[in-house]
């Protein structure tokens, strides 16, 4: 672990030391300490600005951004810029936008997999084949969910629809559908 150095110079208005090469070493635990509440301050105005703007979790995106800052602090490579308050907070958003793309990666990636389950021509079974249905029927534990699945796939139902004829919510009905889909993912493949 590198040794970052921190001389006891005091803004006046802060109270709190700056880091300088020429004072004594201080741990990368002491320098965190020192950055964290400006820190704190700018991660939480970006994670929720971002929470906002695309719905993500606000505290999956400050943690995405503290820890960033917090490894590279340990690894030293923070010690090396000139102004470091400013250099971790930049560090901090990167790492907070990485972890949206990476979330939204993971989102995308389920939704494709769901369709391409969905419409795969091994569970894509027609009126004409009754044995498959009652097969892939067969599979679902619980005869509200199977009827949601019947619905939404052998009789081209929407959500709306399907939700509308159960007496619950179309969110409700797609989450049961996808649930059911997933389960379905992991027996058969």
């Amino acid at each position: 672990m590198s040794i970052i150095v921190m001389q006891a110079h005091v803004f006046p208005h802060r109270g709190r030391p700056v880091p300088d090469p020429a004072g004594p070493p201080v741990t990368p635990e002491a320098l965190f300490a020192w950055l964290w509440p400006d820190l704190a301050r700018y991660c939480g105005r970006v994670s929720g600005s971002l929470a906002r703007t695309t719905g993500a979790d606000r505290d999956d995106l400050f943690q995405a951004g503290a820890v960033a800052v917090w490894r590279d602090l340990a690894a030293g490579t923070l010690a090396e810029s000139g102004d470091l308050k400013a250099f971790a907070c930049r560090r901090a958003k990167l790492a907070m936008y990485g972890a949206l793309r990476a979330d939204r990666r993971r989102h995308w990636a389920r939704v494709v997999a769901l369709d391409e389950f969905a419409h795969a021509p091994a569970l894509a079974v027609t009126d004409r084949d009754p044995d498959e249905w009652g097969t892939l029927l067969g599979l679902i534990p619980g005869e509200t969910d199977r009827r949601a699945v019947e619905a939404r796939f052998r009789d081209d139902a929407t959500f709306a629809e399907i939700g509308a004829t159960m007496g619950v919510s179309r969110a409700a009905v797609r989450e049961r559908v996808n649930r059911v889909l997933g389960e379905l993912a992991g027996r058969v493949g």
